[in-house]
This record gives C-alpha cells, structure tokens and sequence, in this order.
C-alpha cells in the first residue's frame, strides 16, 4: 500500500501533458501487445480463445481512453469540427 501511495502522489502532481504522453506510450505497448494482452483475457477471464474478439480488446482501450487514432488518448486528440 506504500508503494501504491507514493505511486499516486507522484501521479497527482504530474502535468496533464505528461499523463497523456505515459497513456500514448502505454497505447502503443498495448497495440504491439494484442496477443499477450488476449492470452491474459482468456486466462483471467476464464475464456476460451475463441470467445475473446477485438471488441473487447476495443473496449479495454476505450475504457483507459485510448483511442484508435496514433494512440493519443481521448481528451488530447485535435478537434476535428
């Protein structure tokens, strides 16, 4: 739990930029990670192999708030309208 304290203090103080840039990286690891990422679906999930499709995988991403485009997490993406 100390660890997990220090964790967030440090987290608190870290510029929205700087978070963005940590959740990009992590997008990309986790885009270069799709299979280890679906094997640990299957194990911890208890699925089997053919149950776990790229919509949940999708939806994995969604919920930190990476989005498809370059990783960029939702709320810095440029505006589009």
């Amino acid at each position: 739990m100390r660890v997990a304290s220090v964790a967030f203090r440090r987290w608190f103080r870290t510029t929205a930029e700087a978070r963005a840039s940590v959740l990009s990286r992590m997008a990309g690891i986790l885009r270069l990670s799709t299979l280890e990422l679906v094997a640990w679906m299957v194990f911890e999930l208890d699925k089997a192999w053919d149950e776990v499709d790229e919509g949940q995988y999708a939806s994995i991403l969604a919920y930190i708030g990476i989005g498809k485009d370059e990783g960029a997490p939702s709320s810095t993406r440029a505006s589009t309208g």
